[in-house]
Order: structure tokens, then C-alpha cells, then sequence
């Protein structure tokens, strides 16, 4: 079960920092090139992680 929580919450924290990125795109802050290169970090960085916890156990 506290494998579960730490992909989840891993999973909500991607969420809201993709949301942010993409209220800063829709907005002006940031080109489409950061907004892709944000993106892509992103979800390699939480695809590594959860291919991490998977691996733990």
C-alpha cells in the first residue's frame, strides 16, 4: 500500500507542476520550446521514479 501512495503522490505532484507549466504557457511566460523541454523532463523524471519504486520491491 505504500508503494501505491508514493506512485500516486508522485503522479498528483507531476500534475500540478505540468498544470503550472501550462498556465505559464497559456499566458505568455514561457515559449513553446521551455513548455516542451518542461514537459519532456517532467515525465521522464516521474516515469524513472515510479520504474524506481517498481523495482524496490
Amino acid at each position: 500500500m505504500n508503494k501505491q501512495k508514493s506512485i500516486v503522490l508522485l503522479a498528483a505532484i507531476e500534475a500540478l507542476l505540468l498544470l503550472l507549466v501550462v498556465v505559464l504557457f497559456t499566458t505568455g511566460k514561457i515559449s513553446t520550446t521551455t513548455f516542451a523541454i518542461i514537459a519532456a523532463i517532467l515525465g521522464a523524471a516521474t516515469s524513472a521514479v515510479v520504474i524506481l519504486i517498481s523495482k524496490k520491491e
